[in-house]
């Protein structure tokens, strides 16, 4: 690592990189040898734990969820899964029309659902106005998906 981590410390106590670049998903990155590596799994490797690498296995977590951190006091050890539970618990997860896979809007799902609960269209007919498998029209009428709606 040629510069050293610039951070400023936000209210919150994060301290938040500032000199490096950042990347989709909103983490600083270095370059540690020929690898690059974000920034926060190495200060907990080389800063807290002090050995040269950690398993891919281990994931470095944010229990401040702010990827800019690299406070060692808002990081943890955990494994995938506990990062992707932390994800659910903290309603961090896309859904509805965040999600790069949503062909249909808000105002969509209670145009289909106001539609069949008052009659004026059965559940093929829906599928076939908006672009999707019977299935899936199915599931919006039956609140079984889109729950956040």
């Amino acid at each position: 690592m040629s510069k050293k981590l610039e951070y400023i410390v936000t209210e919150s106590g994060c301290h938040e990189v500032v000199n490096r670049f950042i990347d989709k998903w909103g983490y600083p990155i270095i370059r540690l040898g020929s690898k690059m590596v974000a920034a926060h799994r190495y200060v907990y490797i080389k800063k807290i734990l002090k050995v040269d690498d950690l398993d891919s296995s281990i994931v470095v977590r944010h229990k401040c969820d702010n990827p800019k951190c690299i406070n060692p006091e808002h990081l943890e050890l955990g494994s995938h899964k506990d990062n992707y539970n932390d994800m659910i618990d903290r309603g961090r997860q896309t859904k509805g029309e965040t999600s790069g896979m949503a062909k249909l809007t808000e105002k969509d799902i209670r145009i289909m659902r106001t539609s069949f609960h008052l009659g004026f269209k059965n559940i093929k007919e829906l599928s076939n106005i908006f672009g999707v498998s019977y299935n899936h029209a199915r599931r919006i009428v039956n609140y079984e998906t889109w729950t956040h709606i």
